[in-house]
């Protein structure tokens, strides 16, 4: 049994490695909890050598979970825990579970205004060739464990935020003079 990051229960059946990653269906959220890697012992992945996550600390993403990812199209994607998880956390994307193979790091983000993301989280903007990645989420230290979202988002998917019509990552006034100056058009159904 694969203990899901959102899923209740202890960490006996802890399985999630790099080897053995959660397989994710796309573009959303995805709800992950470091607890068991830290209990389950060093699930940690080394960047020494390979990528800087940021200028504090070392290089390795500590208590790592792992996901599965596949890029459908080349593009710009997205990576991102940024004030959504409640510890200082890392992040990497990699073609596979060598470190050499990593593509980008980050470890402690900015948000779309530049402002740095809240509690250190993290936040990955990257260009992909289609192809299956490995994108982990950890901690800066090896205490750092904890609740969070990964939130993933790319070229051909949608607005990474239900109602921000522009895409700037807020839903604000804005984005009702999108709807309302659609209102009564097909592109003003949000619902389907």
């Amino acid at each position: 049994m694969l203990f899901r990051s959102g899923g209740g229960g202890g960490c006996d059946d802890y399985t999630n490695t790099c080897a053995n990653p959660e397989v994710v269906a796309g573009y959303g959220d995805y709800d992950f909890n470091t607890t068991c890697a830290l209990a389950a012992g060093d699930r940690s992945f080394d960047l020494t050598g390979f990528c800087d996550p940021g200028e504090f600390g070392d290089d390795i993403v500590h208590n790592a979970y792992y996901y599965e990812f596949e890029a459908t199209a080349d593009g710009d994607y997205e990576f991102t825990t940024c004030n959504n998880a409640a510890f200082d956390t890392r992040l990497f994307v990699s073609s596979s579970c060598d470190p050499s193979t990593t593509i980008a790091c980050n470890d402690d983000g900015t948000d779309d205004a530049g402002e740095a993301c809240t509690g250190f989280t993290s936040r990955i903007q990257v260009t992909l060739t289609a192809g299956t990645y490995i994108v982990g989420v950890g901690g800066y230290a090896a205490a750092n464990a904890g609740l969070g979202t990964l939130t993933i988002s790319g070229p051909d998917g949608p607005a990474p935020c239900a109602g921000d019509l522009n895409g700037d990552g807020v839903v604000d006034g804005a984005d009702l003079t999108i709807l309302l100056g659609a209102w009564g058009t097909a592109g003003a159904d949000l619902n389907g």
